[in-house]
C-alpha cells in the first residue's frame, strides 16, 4: 500500500517532466533559427584601418581578408 501511495503522490511529475523537455526542444529550436540566419553577422566582422583601409575579420579561421 505504501508504493501505490507513494505513486500517486508523484503522479504528476511525469507529464512535468514531458513538458519540460518539450519547451527545451522549442527553446533550442529557435535558438538555432535564429544563429542560422544571422551566422554573415555572427561570423565575419569589418574593420576599418586608420588608413581607411576595411579588412573583414573571419572570427571562425582568425583570418583576415581585404574587403573589395
Amino acid at each position: 500500500m505504501n508504493i501505490l501511495a507513494n505513486f500517486d503522490k508523484y503522479k504528476s511529475f511525469f507529464p512535468f517532466k514531458k513538458r519540460l523537455i518539450l519547451i527545451n526542444f522549442l527553446i533550442l529550436t529557435s535558438l538555432f533559427f535564429v544563429i542560422f540566419k544571422n551566422i554573415n553577422e555572427i561570423r565575419y566582422k569589418s574593420i576599418v584601418s586608420e588608413n581607411g583601409e576595411v579588412f573583414l575579420l573571419d572570427r571562425f579561421t582568425s583570418k583576415v581578408r581585404v574587403k573589395k
